[in-house]
């Protein structure tokens, strides 16, 4: 069973370089393009592939109406998978807010592969580097997550 990544944008355009580099390092991939908050979290909630069958999810911070923030604010709950926040503008304040809001990660753009598999390797998450299904790796995740001892550790 591959691992499977949920990416959450407005703009399906903005997604498509990340999903085509996700899908070369071995993950399926799935969209959501949601105009507000509301509506990603009922578009996540009826994909088939959520919430169990997930690997990790990457939300950008940017949305027509609310906040990359208030989206992972809402998904923490709801999934054991990490939440990787996609940030814009790379300020330091993205970075500490998002990992206050439950991003495991947060990754600036312009996005650079480099960068996206290092945090796949920082979330333990890439393919080849040990066997990864969706079902351990959140279940990892959950177990890493609840002996974190800080916000900024995860």
């Amino acid at each position: 069973m591959t691992a499977t990544a949920l990416i959450i944008d407005d703009s399906p355009i903005l997604g498509l370089q990340l999903g085509q580099w996700l899908e070369g390092f071995g993950f399926t991939v799935r969209s959501i393009s949601a105009v507000d908050c509301e509506s990603a979290c009922r578009g996540a909630g009826h994909e088939r592939a959520w919430p169990q069958e997930l690997a990790l999810i990457f939300v950008e911070l940017a949305q027509a109406q609310g906040n990359g923030f208030q989206l992972l604010r809402q998904l923490q709950p709801l999934t054991r998978c990490p939440l990787v926040l996609v940030s814009g503008s790379g300020r330091s304040s993205d970075v500490e807010w998002g990992l206050q809001a439950g991003a495991a990660a947060v990754l600036s753009r312009p996005l650079a592969s480099a960068a996206l598999a290092a945090c796949l390797r920082q979330l333990q998450l890439l393919p080849g580097s040990k066997q990864v299904t969706s079902e351990a790796s959140a279940s990892e995740y959950s177990a890493s997550k609840s002996s974190a001892t800080g916000e900024a550790t995860r």
